[in-house]
């Protein structure tokens, strides 16, 4: 009840704001020229608040319950970036450990301090779905400039009840290749929450080092090199074992559908270690 109580909080809020947000329009368009000129830029000013309150709303909500917790989280990612930015000038501007980077270490303590404040929600059954719109949201963002960069194009393709990515090199066919090697790539995010999606620039960057490196070692260039991003069902929906049976379905996907042999899939897990723990109930099953 406080859940649901705490969420029509924040949906009052939004709703008052994007009224607020009408209103403002409609004032504009109903005013004459000399009105406008005249309140320009306090009509524009509140307008463009609005529309940072209603963003910073949406992107929080999947971690905040209330607007109390949204102004804490709001207050403790501003010191962070504050204070890593100082500690970065203070080094004299280099990053804390030699391949990290000052964005590197931004992202990382604003994700600390969602983890340590809310890190539990994740499994709430109202604010895990929120969490993972979000992270399809900002991946599929951020991965259109990062396939452009590299020169990758993204596949979709749908299989029990799911969406899965397919990256490719922009000039790669469907013939099939016995020289192929597929990254069968599992998400991080403890079975509950993110998405195949918020992995595509890092597996952009994957994808290319590894073919970066195998042209460094191997002189046959008709080998070609394709990253499958794999999704499955989550908690708080879909409790265990679900997860593995999808993991494990995908594997053989590939097997069946794709005409793979075992030596052509390489598997590759994220930081949350589940990817090792899904690969082993797989070579149970075996």
């Amino acid at each position: 009840m406080k859940t649901s109580a705490s969420a029509t909080e924040l949906q009052k809020c939004k709703r008052r704001l994007l009224q607020l947000l009408v209103l403002a329009f409609l004032l504009w368009f109903m005013a004459s020229q000399k009105q406008r000129r005249e309140y320009s830029t306090w009509i524009v000013a509140g307008a463009s608040g609005i529309v940072v309150a209603l963003l910073l709303l949406e992107s929080t909500c999947s971690l905040c319950r209330t607007l109390r917790e949204t102004a804490r989280f709001l207050v403790q990612i501003l010191w962070t970036l504050w204070n890593t930015t100082l500690q970065y000038a203070a080094r004299g501007f280099k990053p804390k450990f030699p391949k990290w980077t000052l964005r590197f270490e931004l992202v990382r303590g604003v994700m600390h301090d969602a983890a340590t404040m809310f890190g539990d929600r994740i499994v709430d059954p109202t604010q895990a779905p929120i969490f993972r719109w979000h992270s399809e949201l900002f991946g599929s963002f951020m991965g259109w400039f990062a396939l452009r960069q590299r020169g990758l194009k993204l596949e979709s393709v749908h299989y029990k009840g799911l969406e899965h990515l397919w990256l490719k090199s922009s000039s790669s066919s469907k013939i099939n290749n016995p020289k192929r090697l597929v990254v069968l790539f599992y998400h991080g995010g403890g079975y509950a929450v993110l998405s195949p999606r918020m992995y595509i620039p890092f597996c952009c960057e994957l994808l290319s080092a590894i073919k970066h490196e195998l042209r460094s070692q191997v002189s046959d260039k008709d080998i070609t090199i394709d990253v499958f991003m794999a999704n499955y069902h989550k908690i708080p929906e879909y409790s265990f074992p679900t997860p593995v049976e999808d993991a494990v379905a995908m594997y053989e996907y590939l097997l069946q559908h794709e005409k793979l042999e075992t030596s052509q899939i390489i598997l590759f897990e994220t930081e949350s270690r589940v990817g090792g723990r899904r690969f082993h109930c797989h070579s149970l099953q075996l």
